[in-house]
């Protein structure tokens, strides 16, 4: 499954017990010069790994490429993550 637009750590957790921790991969996206402020969401990360004593598997990216780049690191985020092997 992907969860494309979470901003609030409990939004993840009906993921956590019906998948399981060990099921949850999070790419949390950022930008140069955006932020959450004034904006009632955030980053879900610190907060999860503050309940889940750092067991939350993550990557952090930047938002900063152009589409052809971010596509090709979201790729090899994935790759690494679920363990594919280029062909």
């Amino acid at each position: 499954f992907i969860f494309s637009d979470c901003g609030f750590a409990g939004e993840v957790q009906p993921l956590i017990a019906a998948l399981g921790l060990d099921n949850i991969f999070i790419v949390e996206l950022f930008r140069d010069g955006a932020s959450f402020d004034g904006d009632s969401r955030g980053y879900i990360v610190d907060e999860l790994n503050a309940k889940y004593a750092g067991k939350v598997k993550y990557r952090r990216l930047s938002n900063n490429q152009d589409k052809m780049i971010y596509r090709i690191m979201i790729q090899a985020i994935l790759k690494e993550h679920l363990n594919i092997e280029d062909d």
